[in-house]
């Protein structure tokens, strides 16, 4: 699933797949370069909620990513998933940072 940036506003929704589970998922909010948030929706009452908010002091940036999840999938993987979502959630950040910075003039 792809979104483009012309795409992104508040009521945007989608359908992603995520460790093997369907989500169908609702932009809540999107402030360009400041915050996005989303929630999702998936089978056996699976509810999430992930939002990502970045603070600009006029030298650096940080990013404060959190997320949400309720229902039986999430209760009953939560070995599986705790490990597995920080690794995903480094590896967003990492990317995150990569695209900025090829961005910048004179990298």
């Amino acid at each position: 699933m792809r979104l483009d940036a012309d795409e992104l506003a508040p009521g945007v929704e989608f359908t992603w797949k995520t460790f093997g589970v369907v989500v169908k998922s609702k932009i809540l909010l999107f402030e360009p370069n400041v915050a996005i948030e989303w929630d999702g929706k998936g089978p056996a009452g699976l509810r999430a909620y992930h939002g990502w908010h970045i603070a600009y002091d006029g030298h650096e940036s940080h990013v404060v990513t959190e997320e949400t999840q309720a229902g039986i999938l999430p209760s009953v993987g939560r070995p599986f998933l705790t490990g597995n979502l920080k690794r995903g959630h480094q590896i967003w950040v990492e990317s995150l940072k990569r695209q900025v910075l090829s961005e910048q003039p004179g990298t």
